[in-house]
């Protein structure tokens, strides 16, 4: 009973409330914000329609906050949201992406704040008392001791990385010009900026794509995407192209005597593809794209885009042989309905590598999701938006008893962190 007697502090409630929010974050990205040389906080003009966001720069860190548009596209009503339709906030750091989404928790928390001796009488009243400032209990009050709540969070802020990861590839190629012949990066109407800088122009396309700027550039390199400066904007080829491309390098390294199980030097391979006159059937940074994709990569490979023409090249063999019968598949078998007999389909991926690679050649080498059999003789191309799906049915189905047990309660948080510090 002898807290009957103990002093007491006035807790007290402002109004209108302050607009905090809570907002959950991932231990790297916190270690991050509380380090020695933290992001500071910057906030641009916008530099494209397709995006609005905030950017924290300092000179080795950045963040950013991307949202992507809804799409002017007419979709069906009935097609499950995707990446390229849905609207939704990511935080990039430069070599991860977060999802921000809400959550409600069955617990608000309240944001406190203690006295500095700046309340006045006269801004207090008493929940169910008197209004006036000579009531006795306002009087008997010692405002010295004060307690106040300014915002109240009844729902969470959270950062995540979906189960099925981020599907950027769509967003990127719907920024790119699409390439199927040389005439293609001639025409004015590809002309969308003045611009030769080709830093500038890839910069300009990572911005509108709404995830960190590594991840950024392995779709770029993935998707074979370059820049044609005199167009002023990025391509993406085609897979017709991208395979005869590669073919004809491989022509080209036989005729030479260059040996592409070693390493090789970029312009020699160039000028074995190049004609009597000196012309290539493709400009050379499409070529350079295709031999990137190929090559051994680690994640610093995101630099080597911004710089000029590519020197020394090692090609990694597996994922080469890989890369080769999937882009092949595409090219000619892209749907159920253009499916190729599977002896055909791996006779002519293996007259697409060096002769040395042959015996690599094995449907088992394919990506899972990126083939499927429509008959036990035949073979085709799983499209990226198939491929997606099933990605997204098989993640609901993973991990719906776990979301059936997380507990968004702010009590039992706590007790568990509570038990692991013991």
């Amino acid at each position: 009973m002898s807290t009957q007697s103990a002093q007491s502090i006035l807790f007290t409630h402002t109004a209108p409330q302050q607009a905090f929010r809570l907002l959950e974050l991932p231990a790297d990205l916190a270690e991050l914000l509380s380090s020695d040389n933290p992001p500071t906080y910057e906030h641009p003009e916008p530099m494209s329609y397709l995006l609005s966001y905030i950017i924290l720069i300092n000179p080795n860190h950045s963040l950013e906050i991307k949202s992507p548009t809804p799409s002017s596209q007419e979709s069906n009503p009935t097609d499950p949201p995707t990446d390229t339709t849905r609207e939704y906030i990511n935080l990039c750091t430069p070599t991860q992406t977060y999802r921000i989404r809400q959550v409600q928790s069955s617990n608000s928390l309240h944001i406190l704040r203690p006295s500095d001796d700046g309340i006045q009488r006269g801004n207090l009243a008493v929940v169910g008392g008197p209004t006036t400032t000579e009531d006795p209990v306002l009087a008997d009050m010692n405002l010295s001791e004060t307690m106040t709540t300014i915002a109240k969070c009844g729902s969470t802020l959270e950062l995540h990385t979906p189960q099925e990861g981020f599907n950027i590839i769509p967003v990127l190629e719907g920024l790119l010009g699409r390439y199927d012949s040389l005439s293609d990066g001639n025409t004015e109407q590809g002309r969308l900026s003045e611009s030769t800088d080709r830093r500038k122009i890839i910069e300009g396309v990572f911005a509108d794509v709404p995830v960190s700027r590594m991840q950024c550039g392995r779709a770029w390199r993935e998707v074979c995407a370059f820049v044609l400066p005199d167009t002023g904007r990025g391509w993406v080829p085609t897979a017709k192209v991208k395979i005869g491309v590669w073919k004809r390098a491989v022509e080209g390294s036989v005729l030479q005597g260059i040996d592409l199980g070693k390493q090789f030097l970029v312009r020699d391979v160039w000028r074995s593809v190049l004609d009597e006159n000196g012309e290539g059937e493709w400009p050379r940074e499409l070529f350079e794209a295709v031999v990137r994709r190929v090559c051994e990569a680690g994640d610093s490979d995101g630099g080597l885009l911004m710089e000029g023409e590519m020197k020394w090249a090692s090609i990694d063999k597996e994922g080469c042989v890989r890369w080769v019968g999937e882009t092949y598949l595409e090219a000619v078998a892209p749907t159920a309905n253009a499916a190729l007999g599977r002896s055909e389909f791996l006779n002519a991926w293996k007259d697409h590598l060096p002769e040395g690679w042959r015996e690599e050649v094995a449907l088992s080498k394919l990506t899972e999701d990126k083939h499927r059999f429509p008959d036990p003789t035949t073979i085709c191309f799983v499209n990226d938006d198939d491929r997606q799906k099933l990605k997204k049915n098989l993640s609901t189905d993973a991990s719906a008893s776990t979301t059936a047990k997380k507990t968004r309660n702010w009590h039992e948080l706590f007790k568990n962190q509570k038990r692991q510090k013991r």
